[in-house]
């Protein structure tokens, strides 16, 4: 599912995969500001950052069994204080993660939603553990 190469981790394609639905053809194309309505309340303004990562799952809430406790999600954006990613098992809020950045930077993150949009592919939006909010002029592509 991973190898190393150099000391970093990469995604292998092979196993556990996220099937992006055939109608987000173009999920890729998009770039800057995600656009918000009226009625959302948010802290920070999102960014699309269509990027492949590497997730760790760090702990779950309750003992269920896990197929992937680590493995490869495209994220969706990201702001100053948290991200949504696409994922090929459903998580739950309060879990939590670590997601590796093609950078190499490592992000704690703690579930907060899960929704499935297809088969193998959920769409999780979280929050960064505490003390590991983004600045303004802290890019996770650096």
């Amino acid at each position: 599912m991973l190898r190393q190469d150099d000391g970093t981790v990469t995604a292998d394609e092979t196993a556990g995969e996220v099937r992006i639905p055939a109608e987000w053809d173009d999920f890729f194309a998009y770039r800057g500001r995600v656009k918000t309505s009226s009625r959302e309340q948010r802290q920070h303004p999102r960014f699309y950052l269509r990027t492949k990562a590497v997730l760790h799952i760090a702990a779950t809430i309750g003992a269920r069994p896990v197929l992937y406790n680590q493995g490869v999600i495209y994220i969706k954006d990201i702001s100053r204080s948290g991200m949504s990613f696409l994922h090929v098992e459903q998580l739950f809020p309060m879990d939590q993660v670590c997601i590796q950045l093609e950078n190499g930077r490592s992000l704690a993150v703690q579930v907060n939603r899960c929704r499935k949009l297809a088969t193998q592919c959920y769409e999780v939006g979280g929050q960064f553990k505490k003390g590991q909010l983004l600045s303004e002029t802290d890019s996770p592509r650096d």
